[in-house]
């Protein structure tokens, strides 16, 4: 059987959960030829595509939303490429896929909580204009997509009121992790790892992660944060201001992170909104005791048998249960639930195929 080419088109390819997942499940398939354009420079992820063998475009194009400006090289190249589905991932992408006018079938992923009421609480009255027109574009040019495929219940619920999608237009499709061989190590010394691993942004919720773990710190306690981003100086202002040099360590962007899941005492995950996390998922998987913000994207991963809860942008809280963790006894248990969850929902090789069997399946519906 021919492979069928999907060209995932994407803003770019930094760093980041989304572009994360999407390479991962490029490397996964058996019957699709994946093709990767990114709009715009900032492209971690190309080396790892490249040494998969997995062709890879960057237009290097300026962000701007007059986007007729980014659909013509983006049209010249798919004419190159003649695809038999273009995938886009995340706004500036999206916006593209919606105006290409071209013969070949759309799917825009749905990815974050971009949307919800947690977010538009918490911003200044300008951000909440431009989050709104930045709704309005999303909703007004909705109708030209085939298929939505979202990471979460959660979030195809919100999508379904945010634009008025039809649910039959949306399909669930987990995020996958390969299962990785790190069995929990339990760690009998005083000396403790809390880990993070995500984007250094504001709605990741570090900022309260570093408050509250100022009122536990003990000189054996050390604060581990995987990523990189634009809210880096910020944190580093904060680490400074609470002198927490000495214990808290911006570790910056990792290509290999379960290392750092391999030596973490705790997994520390304190979001405001999220998609599917996939920093979790990978804790989950790695066994490693959980404590997390109680949004819904994280308790679709998660039940209060498996992890700690915590209140959402509450760092007195989230100190309460780091100190919590420590003395919690049942952890072995916890985190064998959550490993039997993460390994039965997100294993990238059933996931991949899911993606192979929608492909085919919205190349048939369209073509009757």
């Amino acid at each position: 059987m021919k492979e069928k080419k999907v060209v995932f088109l994407i803003d770019s390819l930094q760093t980041g959960g989304t572009e994360k997942s999407l390479v991962k499940l490029a490397r996964s398939f058996n019957k699709v030829k994946p093709i990767f354009i990114s709009l715009f420079e900032k492209n971690d992820f190309q080396q790892e595509l490249i040494n998969n063998g997995i062709e890879f475009h960057s237009l290097n194009l300026e962000k701007t939303y007059s986007f007729h400006k980014l659909v013509k090289p983006v049209r010249y190249l798919l004419r190159e490429i003649n695809p038999d589905i273009i995938h886009s991932s995340l706004f500036y992408a999206d916006m593209v896929s919606r105006r290409l006018n071209m013969e070949i079938p759309i799917i825009n992923s749905l990815v974050s909580n971009s949307y919800s009421q947690r977010r538009f609480t918490n911003l200044k009255l300008s951000l909440k204009l431009k989050l709104k027109a930045i709704q309005f574009m999303d909703f007004y040019s909705s109708h030209k997509v085939d298929l939505f495929l979202a990471n979460s219940e959660t979030i195809k619920e919100q999508y379904t009121k945010a634009l008025n999608i039809n649910a039959d237009k949306i399909k669930v499709i987990y995020r996958g992790r390969e299962i990785p061989q790190l069995p929990y190590k339990k760690n009998e010394t005083e000396d403790k790892i809390f880990l993070f691993v995500g984007r250094l942004i504001e709605s990741k919720g570090i900022q309260e992660l570093i408050e509250a773990f100022s009122l536990i710190k003990r000189d054996n306690f050390n604060l581990q944060i995987v990523g990189e981003g634009p809210f880096r100086s910020e944190l580093d202002k904060l680490i400074s201001k609470l002198n927490l040099e000495a214990n808290v360590q911006l570790m910056g962007s990792q290509q290999n992170v379960n290392k750092f899941f391999e030596k973490a005492d705790y997994f520390v995950f304190p979001s405001h909104y999220e998609g599917l996390p996939g920093a979790l998922i990978e804790a989950m998987m790695a066994k490693v005791p959980i404590i997390a913000s109680e949004i819904p994207e994280n308790k679709e991963c998660l039940s209060s048998e498996m992890a700690l809860f915590h209140q959402v942008r509450n760092p007195q809280h989230l100190a309460t249960q780091l100190q919590a963790a420590l003395t919690t006894q049942d952890w072995s248990t916890r985190t064998s639930l959550a490993h039997a969850f993460a390994c039965e929902h997100f294993d990238i090789e059933k996931i991949a195929q899911t993606y192979e069997e929608t492909y085919s399946e919205l190349i048939r519906e369209l073509s009757e």
